[in-house]
């Protein structure tokens, strides 16, 4: 209290080196409330110093648990490393990578216990019930390399939180990548073509649909949009409840296994659809075009390491199905590939159930 008071220089920084690098959860929390009720009060503060300073060891910390989320509709990523310190407690480093502005933001915290890192960790895994991917601490490196080359391109600087726990990933993996074309050819198979659309029943593909208020494809989205609900105005009856469940594909059945939650929407009657798909063929190149096919590629080669990882072998044989027909010399036109006409479905059908 005496240290907020005097707004003292000398005092400020304390408070946010504390708030940093205090030596207990209790005194970190304190100084934290400070530093925020100072703010509320207009008062300037320090910025904190980079944490590498007072600790030069880290790099002989154990890593005690690694972790990704899937990769979102927009290309984020959030990814999270764990350290075990010398007095048995651990630090942490969380880290959000964009695939088209780098490093955006992070966090870290030194004297934390590994079960409240863990469940930070499945609490950022979004949407709620999608899984949380134990990985190497190799691959944790390796994307946070890729969002700095990304920060670099665009000219962005890193997350100034980044910045700050950046330490903790010292003396990993500066080299290691993943074979992710590799895993592509293993895995993929043209046969299941035509099942990739089911991706985006799987709960972490949910949201894997073009938005009408992003900053890249709203603009075609909503003209895409308006097309299709020009169309639909004028039939009497757009959906219809599934009249035989014995009908749902075996391969959701398979997806379910594997994510465990599954989300979709009551289909829409036999003519609503057939409008659909004419204004899809109208539009996806507008909505999807060539640049942001490729993120998604980039993505999809991504999330088949993932799969991979965690044993899922049907999303891995979907998913990796999904990005060879995504790749240009597949010979498969954007408009004959499920997967994209299924993300332009699920707007519409996101479009109607919020409308």
């Amino acid at each position: 209290r005496l240290l907020v008071q005097t707004h003292e220089p000398e005092a400020l920084e304390f408070l946010v080196r504390q708030a940093e690098l205090g030596e207990s959860r209790v005194v970190r929390r304190a100084a934290k409330g400070a530093i925020f009720r100072l703010r509320q009060a207009g008062v300037a503060l320090p910025a904190p110093e980079p944490a590498l300073s007072p600790h030069r060891d880290a790099v002989t910390w154990p890593v005690a648990g690694a972790w990704a989320n899937r990769i979102d509709c927009i290309g984020s990523q959030a990814v999270c490393l764990a350290r075990r310190r010398p007095n048995d407690d651990v630090a942490f480093i969380s880290v959000v990578i964009s695939d088209d502005r780098g490093i955006v933001d992070g966090m870290g915290e030194l004297g934390t216990s590994l079960r409240a890192v863990e469940k930070l960790a499945q609490r950022s895994a979004l949407p709620p019930g999608a899984p949380l991917n134990s990985v190497p601490p190799e691959y944790i490196a390796y994307r946070v390399r890729q969002g700095l080359e990304t920060s670099r391109r665009v000219k962005r600087a890193p997350a100034a939180d980044y910045q700050r726990w950046s330490f903790l990933l010292d003396g990993i993996g500066d080299a290691w990548e993943p074979d992710l074309e590799g895993l592509c050819r293993q895995w993929a198979d043209p046969s299941l073509l035509a099942e990739t659309a089911h991706l985006l029943d799987a709960i972490e593909f949910s949201d894997w649909w073009p938005d009408p208020e992003a900053r890249s494809e709203g603009a075609a989205t909503r003209r895409f949009l308006q097309d299709v609900q020009g169309d639909l105005n004028r039939l009497s009856t757009r959906t219809e409840p599934p009249s035989d469940l014995s009908s749902v594909p075996p391969i959701l059945g398979e997806i379910a296994n594997e994510t465990h939650i599954l989300a979709s929407f009551w289909p829409y009657t036999a003519t609503a659809t057939a409008a659909i798909e004419r204004r899809v063929d109208d539009h996806l190149e507008r909505v999807l075009p060539k640049d942001r096919r490729s993120r998604f590629r980039d993505a999809l080669l991504q999330m088949t390491y993932l799969a991979d990882l965690g044993g899922r072998a049907t999303m891995r044989a979907l998913i990796s199905t999904a990005s060879w027909a995504l790749d240009p010399t597949s010979g498969i036109e954007p408009r004959e590939q499920p997967l994209l006409r299924q993300m332009l479905r699920k707007c519409v059908e996101v479009s109607d159930f919020y409308a």
